[in-house]
């Protein structure tokens, strides 16, 4: 095994063994709309408001991601388990949106009447580092969801936040 290889190895174990929210983004296209479930974004700034989120460049989203695209990123919360499974790749493509109450309002991009909160995006900026790439993109709305608790991941398990103990 390469030293590079066995690094990437040790990192995705170390990663691996952190606990990130997750969160579906998704976008119409004319095929129909598409999504997938993601834990590697964040709050960027109020400032203006943004958002950044990384994406495999062999994901079948990723076509999608250009700057001006719009997508909506939906924050999920604890119930929202079956839909992170089939957005993770558990259900095939065409039928994941029948997992979860899904909204597809004219202007928007599809949102998820569950999540914790759906944030509408327009893409401002892509920059592609190795296997993925990076995404900046303005929110121009917030829709919050019911209060609940967010859905997490870690040690390769989806996790509510009662599982975690406090330090």
């Amino acid at each position: 095994m390469s030293a590079q290889t066995e690094t990437a190895t040790r990192l995705r174990e170390a990663m691996r063994r952190t606990i990130s929210p997750v969160g579906i983004v998704t976008v119409d296209t004319p095929e129909g709309p598409r999504g997938m479930t993601l834990t590697a974004f964040l709050s960027l700034s109020m400032a203006p408001p943004s958002v950044a989120f990384a994406v495999n460049t062999r994901a079948r989203i990723h076509p999608h991601l250009k700057v001006g695209a719009r997508l909506c990123l939906n924050i999920l919360g604890e119930g929202d388990v079956p839909s992170a499974r089939a957005f993770g790749g558990e259900v095939a493509v065409e039928r994941r949106f029948e997992a979860g109450d899904w909204r597809m309002r004219a202007g928007d991009q599809p949102s998820l009447g569950s999540a914790v909160a759906s944030l509408q995006l327009e893409v401002t900026s892509c920059a592609a580092h190795g296997s993925h790439e990076l995404c900046t993109a303005k929110v121009t709305n917030v829709e919050l969801g019911p209060s609940q608790m967010p859905l997490l991941y870690g040690h390769g398990q989806y996790m509510k936040l009662a599982d975690l103990t406090p330090a």
